[in-house]
């Protein structure tokens, strides 16, 4: 009878373990299934009102929503952006959680760069206008 009630337990606490590993998993498995369905089916209904939803639905829909004129401008404003000179032209510019000698922000206090970020910004408001102006009428 002893043996029996050993065996009976190891069975108990083998099955207890057993549903302690496969619950987690099985609970993670369901739940990544019923969010991919979710992601399929918002998808499907942001390509059936014709809206990119990937790198090739995007290239279509600027190629349909971006006329020739503008198009040929956003590739000049884009060349510029890959220039040397505008590279170069940001180098003094900080950006923001990347400075050693980065200060803490204080209300009402001058924003150290504060010169240098102006500066930079005059010198680009062209750019920036052309920018707005392009993508402001290139589509939805």
């Amino acid at each position: 009878m002893t043996k029996r009630k050993t065996g009976v337990g190891w069975w108990v606490l083998l099955t207890v373990l057993v549903t302690a590993i496969l619950s987690p998993v099985l609970f993670c498995y369901f739940r990544r299934n019923r969010a991919f369905q979710e992601l399929k089916k918002q998808r499907a209904k942001l390509l059936s009102r014709g809206l990119p939803v990937d790198h090739e639905t995007l290239k279509a829909f600027r190629y349909q929503s971006m006329p020739h004129e503008l198009s040929m401008r956003w590739t000049d404003i884009l060349t510029e952006l890959d220039s040397e000179a505008f590279f170069e032209s940001g180098a003094r510019v900080p950006i923001v959680g990347y400075l050693e000698d980065e200060q803490e922000f204080v209300p009402v206090q001058p924003y150290p760069y504060h010169d240098v970020v102006d500066q930079y910004l005059h010198q680009h408001r062209d750019l920036v206008a052309e920018l707005h102006s392009v993508t402001e009428r290139s589509g939805p």
